[in-house]
């Protein structure tokens, strides 16, 4: 989506099975750092890691 000349890009990812630790360790150890890189280099100028509560079959959802 763009607004303003800005774009605008959201990701939903959902854990399965009950399976929540690897892909919590995934985005905050290699996603985030890239992320963390690209602000530096000028390339994007924001972004989030939101990670929700766990629901009543132990599974999350990771928004990016």
């Amino acid at each position: 989506m763009a607004q303003n000349g800005k774009i605008y890009s959201v990701k939903i990812v959902c854990s399965i099975a009950g399976q929540t630790e690897e892909p919590i360790y995934f985005y905050e150890n290699n996603w985030k750092v890239f992320r963390e890189k690209a602000i530096e280099l000028n390339y994007i100028s924001v972004y989030k890691l939101l990670i929700s509560e766990k629901d009543s079959s132990n599974n999350i959802e990771i928004l990016l």
